[in-house]
């Protein structure tokens, strides 16, 4: 499991006291790319198999080869790849950026103060509670939807856990209180 460090440790490795913590969607968000693309795989093997080692003319009759059925699974193994190093969220000791789109088109880069935000919401599925994986959704007043979304990370309450103590850092920093600093809200499990 995924241990997120506490802020007390990032300050003691710090010289100056910066840090900078870099996290992409985890492998086992992805499991049903992998597994689309391991029976995809199997498919396309068993039936090259049976065309073309079996005493049917049906292989050998074909317009094209039925060996292009190898790209679908490979389709399925580089979307599990451009899912998994499309984005990446940056934490340092001011802000979280979302860089969204990397291996995409369209490029965007939220970024979101810790002593902005608003909201912070923990999404899991059925699996990701079985498999310890989910999302975090961070909202600030500067938008009516949330304005960062971290998909598929790894121990997901954890890294809750762990904004909202850099939160609370920036916010002591700015001289409020985390009490009086209204509209604050945090969920799990929506």
């Amino acid at each position: 499991m995924i241990k997120y460090p506490t802020l007390d440790e990032l300050l003691a490795e710090s010289k100056d006291g910066t840090f900078q913590i870099e996290l992409h969607r985890s492998f086992v968000s992805l499991l049903s790319l992998m597994l689309k693309a391991l029976l995809s795989g199997i498919f396309a093997c068993l039936i090259n198999y049976w065309a073309f080692a079996s005493d049917s003319s049906f292989g050998h009759s074909l317009p094209i080869s039925l060996r292009w059925l190898a790209l679908i699974p490979t389709y399925f193994i580089l979307e599990m790849l451009r899912q998994r190093f499309n984005e990446l969220y940056i934490f340092n000791q001011e802000r979280v950026v979302q860089k969204s789109g990397i291996l995409s088109i369209n490029y965007r880069s939220p970024t979101a103060k810790y002593s902005d935000i608003r909201s912070l919401i923990c999404h899991q599925s059925l699996l990701g509670r079985a498999l310890n994986y989910g999302d975090i959704q961070i909202g600030t007043a500067a938008q009516d939807d949330n304005e960062i979304i971290i998909k598929g990370v790894y121990n997901p309450k954890g890294l809750l856990a762990f904004i909202s103590e850099l939160r609370a850092r920036c916010l002591e920093l700015e001289g409020i209180s985390v009490a009086d600093h209204r509209a604050t809200t945090m969920r799990t499990g929506e």
